[in-house]
């Protein structure tokens, strides 16, 4: 879609002098004769600077919008280059995430575990008449 805004631009970026005609005949050439020398005597020294002018402004205005359009797509790659990255992230975050809370599981499952060894281990010394240290001081 640039490049054809662009090509647009591009295209009618030059406004030229369009010559006289006239579709009547016998009488239309002699008529757009007199309108190109009347033309010439008395308005192309005025109209020929503002259509320079106009041309240089519109060309300038062509390159800004290419430039502008060129910035822009390089500005849609990065936007897209960055949501990929974040969309990396979220999902490295999520799957480390998970194994976390599969560790924090694991973890409480072998302390209940521990701890119920600790107990039987207790009870065993307990029916042996031991008692833990530290516990009868």
């Amino acid at each position: 879609m640039n490049e054809e805004l662009i090509a647009e631009l591009e295209a009618g970026q030059t406004i030229r002098e369009q010559p006289f005609r006239s579709n009547k005949p016998i009488v239309g050439p002699l008529v757009a004769w007199f309108r190109t020398v009347w033309n010439g005597i008395s308005t192309r020294w005025y109209v020929l600077p503002l259509l320079q002018q106009q041309n240089r402004f519109n060309h300038a205005v062509t390159q800004a919008t290419q430039a502008l359009l060129e910035r822009l797509d390089e500005l849609d790659q990065r936007v897209i280059a960055s949501d990929r990255d974040a969309t990396q992230w979220a999902r490295t975050f999520a799957e480390d995430e998970y194994r976390l809370r599969q560790l924090e599981k694991q973890i409480a499952r072998e302390s209940d575990d521990l701890a119920q060894r600790l107990s039987r281990l207790e009870e065993m010394l307990a029916a042996m008449g031991l008692e833990r240290r530290g516990e009868s001081d």
